[in-house]
């Protein structure tokens, strides 16, 4: 009787021993494998690729964030959607309306291309006188956006909806129109779109800068802190500005680019050697590409900031001057200098061409600052033959001299022999800052 409870006994104690061996084994695989998979993870969180997909996602929300808030900071203000369409053209006051009415004209026309012509021989601006208003008022956006705006109605892919509405007894109803084939719900969406791609912009530029988010985020915060002092884009959507200084933002982060790229401006010394003179065949060939990358680069960003805007030259004469200022404390070479001002020569050439050949932007300050770059560069490479200075301080003294000597020379021969006085006014207005007691038409508006 006892040795059949014996057997029984052994199984159960073989059975529970098979349990504990098999419970023991998974307690010994699946650690490994959750250290394993957790591993992976954290591998692929911190690659390169996904933090830059992060910034990515990243900027897109804080550009939509931003598009959004102007647009509603808009739509308060003016109440646009309950607007006629007759009142909502009557809200662009000023030279708003002005620039709205020739993106009307352009998408009003028969065809693209007799709107186009209209506008460069315009009689009605200044009747019985005909003018190339593209040339006259920077009429580039409203030429793109009316191409859009025809190419997007073509295809059937605007749409809107329209109501009646009731504004009270004294007031009569009205039809009012939303979407965005209705053309002033399309020409501010299309800016407002625009400048959430600056903050999108500015966040990248700032985490690139600072190589950290946090740094995006704090830029980020501080452009919605000062927003009523750094953008008016919200009260006047139709303004050059507009268009203009989202592509700065952009430009300025090219040339932050640019100016961290290590760049070679001397040939390679050439070896007797097969296989050296391979090696620096390919090493030229990628110097090369590399510097026509960054010309293309530079060069489309500034004329995208250039065309928009007349006044934009002035930001961009100032910007020549800041990078000649690194010049000036030995920052930079004087190859690179060279390098930097002739993309902003091809920039302002191609400007100048698609302005028709703009008269103020070819004796601009900033085609002065230009001309003055490259005296700059003949002197000092002409002085640094027989004139050698080690001393740094005698060295930002030297370029100091010589790119104040140049300036002012340049100057005085464009106004002398040009008679050039088209921004008399802005040296006017900069005056008045520090005498009280100048005064002249501009200055009093």
């Amino acid at each position: 009787m006892t040795r059949p409870s014996t057997v029984r006994n052994r199984r159960s104690t073989n059975k529970s021993s098979s349990t504990t061996k098999v419970s023991n084994d998974r307690s010994n695989t699946e650690p490994g494998q959750l250290s394993q998979e957790s591993s992976l993870f954290s591998s692929y969180v911190q690659s390169p690729l996904f933090y830059i997909l992060f910034v990515l996602i990243l900027a897109v929300l804080i550009g939509y964030i931003h598009f959004q808030y102007v647009y509603i900071l808009f739509e308060n203000d003016k109440h646009f959607s309950h607007l006629s369409t007759l009142e909502r053209e009557l809200s662009f006051r000023t030279e708003m309306g002005l620039y709205y009415s020739y993106f009307k004209q352009l998408i009003e026309s028969k065809t693209f291309l007799n709107g186009f012509q209209s506008i460069v021989h315009d009689n009605r601006t200044e009747a019985p006188s005909i003018i190339n208003v593209l040339e006259r008022f920077n009429l580039y956006p409203e030429v793109i956006l009316s191409l859009i705006y025809r190419y997007l109605d073509s295809r059937g892919s605007l749409h809107q909806t329209c109501y009646r509405t009731e504004r009270g007894q004294t007031m009569p109803p009205v039809l009012s129109c939303e979407g965005h084939k209705e053309p002033t719900y399309f020409y501010v969406t299309c800016v407002f779109i625009l400048n959430g791609l600056l903050l999108s912009t500015l966040f990248v530029f700032a985490t690139y800068l600072s190589q950290s988010i946090y740094g995006g985020l704090l830029t980020t915060a501080a452009y919605f802190y000062n927003h009523g002092e750094a953008t008016r884009v919200m009260w006047t959507p139709p303004l050059r500005e507009s268009f203009s200084f989202p592509f700065h933002v952009i430009q300025l982060f090219a040339l932050t680019y640019v100016l961290q790229k290590p760049l070679t401006f001397r040939q390679l010394k050439v070896e007797s050697s097969n296989n050296n003179l391979k090696n620096d065949a390919s090493i030229l060939s990628q110097q090369k590409i590399e510097k026509i990358q960054l010309i293309l680069l530079l060069s489309i960003t500034s004329i995208l900031y250039l065309l928009p805007w007349q006044f934009a030259q002035f930001t961009m004469a100032t910007q020549l001057l800041s990078v000649g200022l690194l010049y000036i404390l030995n920052l930079i070479s004087l190859e690179k200098l060279l390098f930097l001002n002739c993309i902003q020569t091809l920039s302002l050439l191609l400007t100048t061409l698609f302005m028709f050949g703009n008269r103020m932007l070819l004796t601009s300050l900033f085609s002065q600052v230009i001309i003055t770059f490259y005296l700059v560069y003949a002197i000092d490479h002409l002085t640094s033959s027989y004139l050698s200075i080690t001393n740094r301080f005698k060295l930002i003294f030297k370029h100091t001299l010589i790119v104040v000597i140049s300036f002012l020379f340049t100057k005085l021969v464009i106004m002398k022999f040009l008679s050039v006085d088209d921004d008399q006014h802005i040296w006017d207005i900069f005056r008045s800052k520090f005498d009280k007691n100048f005064r002249t038409f501009h200055t009093q508006l």
